[in-house]
């Protein structure tokens, strides 16, 4: 027994990573050959593609660049019209589609290996908060939840946006946790803002929701600072610089203006809490207004912020699977009314009366799998509040639960599509799991414990 315990819990991280990485393959390959042999018609297509989705329009994207340009050779595949995963997946499609076809398996070599990044984060992040055994209960966790799984699988820019968003919390936890000599220190300077640029590109539209994330990092940095009475100059350095990185990345505010008022409206709000009148979309705006925005930070985001609740709302306004579609907001009373809801929405969704209701988009059986899982991160929040009560005195783990709810209400507060906050939310999720994952060890090992007592 003690051969079999040592076994798992001291398993080497590599070892874990070549299991998974078999056991994604595994799952890719099955889930094309059901495609391919149409045993779940209803989910998959020929090639492996949910159906319906966004990755089955980004493979046939692929595909008509891929026999475009075939005799513009590998710099004629990229360009600014593509979609962020497009121009992502472009190049090991164009490779492995001559073997496998156009289909998943083309690009599962890059897939497997954002799968198996995140694993590596969640391990590493566990590890360094709590210990070993809670950071293979958190990776077996992750590694296994059948939704997450699935998207891995599929032609989607959110696993690269969750692999992205929690390097971005790992590199703040160790600037929580350690103090930093100089050579590590650009390293972890040279990752943060190469993180931080590609999360830019992965998700524009979440900029925001970066920017607070490590405004959230510097503040708890400044904390443990004033709490140690000391001042990490490495540490502070890379949390100012990485904060100054995320302000400086351009972004086009007239193009994405979808708001009831002009830069003033916005800045001087008076609107109820939750507005329900239609947004209005203006894409004439002067020059001298964007120059406006941009010199005025906190007004910028609130109507970006704006833009972004009324574009999403107003597309998905006649979807079967919506939340508070009907809500518009026109300044930052409306926001942050909305904030309780948000947060609601974000920890709990998709609710208990949708887990057997019919849906547009997937079928029963995909409705009651997200059913299931969403219980289950219920009692994986549970979890993760308990270990941060236990573990009051780190920083870091702080930092963790903060991030997490700042995450789930931002995009509860945005995202009315249910299947998209679902698939969005995944890093969030897993900030919880390994939150919880420490409790679930502590339970393991108490049980174990009690085992060898009772046949001793």
């Amino acid at each position: 027994m003690n051969a079999q315990k040592k076994s798992l819990w001291h398993i080497e991280l590599k070892k874990l990573l070549a299991f998974a990485a078999l056991f994604h393959v595994t799952i890719t390959l099955i889930i094309f050959l059901a495609g391919r042999f149409n045993l779940l018609p209803n989910l998959f297509d020929g090639n492996g593609t949910i159906q319906d989705s966004d990755s089955q329009s980004y493979l046939a994207t692929l595909v008509q660049i891929n026999n475009s340009t075939g005799d513009q050779g590998i710099s004629g595949l990229w360009s600014n019209q593509n979609s962020a995963p497009v121009n992502f997946y472009i190049l090991p499609f164009v490779i492995f589609s001559k073997v496998f076809g156009a289909n998943i398996l083309s690009i599962e070599l890059l897939n497997v290996a954002i799968y198996l990044g995140i694993l590596a984060i969640v391990f590493k992040l566990t590890e360094q908060l709590f210990a070993r055994r809670a950071a293979i209960v958190a990776t077996l966790t992750v590694g296994l939840l059948p939704s997450l799984l699935i998207h891995t699988t599929q032609i989607l820019r959110d696993p690269a946006f969750i692999f992205a968003t929690l390097l971005l919390i790992f590199i703040f936890a160790n600037l929580l946790d350690e103090e930093l000599n100089w050579r590590r220190a650009i390293v972890i300077l040279f990752i943060g803002c190469a993180t931080v640029y590609a999360l830019s590109i992965i998700r524009d539209n979440m900029w925001e929701l970066t920017l607070a994330l490590i405004g959230l990092g510097v503040v708890m940095l400044t904390l443990r600072q004033i709490i140690e009475r000391r001042f990490l100059l490495f540490n502070s350095a890379i949390a100012v610089i990485l904060l100054v990185v995320a302000i400086s990345i351009e972004h086009d505010y007239r193009t994405t203006a979808v708001s009831t008022g002009d830069l003033n409206a916005v800045s001087q709000s008076d609107s109820p809490a939750v507005s329900n009148s239609p947004a209005v979309t203006n894409n004439s705006q002067e020059d001298s207004q964007s120059t406006a925005q941009k010199k005025n930070l906190f007004a910028a985001l609130i109507l970006r912020a704006c833009a972004i609740r009324n574009r999403m709302a107003m597309r998905y306004r006649n979807d079967g699977s919506t939340i508070d579609a009907e809500v518009r907001f026109s300044g930052w009373r409306d926001l942050l009314g909305y904030s309780p809801r948000a947060l609601f929405i974000g920890l709990f969704a998709p609710f208990p009366d949708m887990w057997l209701s019919p849906s547009k988009s997937i079928g029963a059986g995909a409705r009651l799998l997200s059913g299931i899982e969403t219980l289950v991160m219920y009692v994986v929040e549970i979890f993760a509040m308990l270990a941060v009560y236990r573990n009051r005195k780190k920083q870091s783990v702080w930092f963790l639960l903060l991030a997490a709810l700042l995450g789930v209400m931002t995009l509860g507060m945005f995202l009315v599509n249910v299947g998209g906050l679902y698939r969005a939310r995944y890093g969030f999720w897993i900030l919880f799991i390994i939150l919880g994952s420490k409790v679930l060890a502590d339970w393991f090992k108490t049980s174990a414990q009690l085992l060898v007592n009772s046949h001793g």
